[in-house]
C-alpha cells in the first residue's frame, strides 16, 4: 500500500507542473530550469501519463471534459474510400 501512496503522490507532483507548465505558456526547457526538474524526467512522465489517460474513458472517469487534452483523442480514424481497384 505504501507504494501505491508513493506513486499516487509522484503522479499528483508531475499533473500539477504539466498544468502549471501549460498554463504559465512557459516552453518546457524554461519550465524545468526555473523549477530544477530534470527535463528528461518531466518528459518521462509526461509519456507515462499521457499513455495511461488515452486508455480512460473520458465520460466515466468523472474528469469535465475540458480537462482531457487533444493529444488523448484518436483523431486518425480513416474515411472510406470511394475509389475502386483498376483491372
Amino acid at each position: 500500500m505504501a507504494n501505491e501512496l508513493e506513486v499516487a503522490a509522484k503522479e499528483a507532483f508531475w499533473r500539477d507542473h504539466f498544468e502549471r507548465q501549460r498554463d504559465g505558456g512557459d516552453s518546457i526547457t524554461s519550465y524545468c530550469r526555473e523549477h530544477r526538474l530534470p527535463q528528461s524526467s518531466f518528459y518521462g512522465w509526461r509519456q507515462k501519463l499521457g499513455k495511461r489517460g488515452a486508455r480512460r474513458n473520458p465520460r466515466s472517469s468523472g474528469e469535465p471534459w475540458s480537462a482531457w487534452q487533444m493529444s488523448d483523442i484518436n483523431t486518425t480514424a480513416q474515411k472510406p474510400s470511394a475509389s475502386h481497384p483498376v483491372g
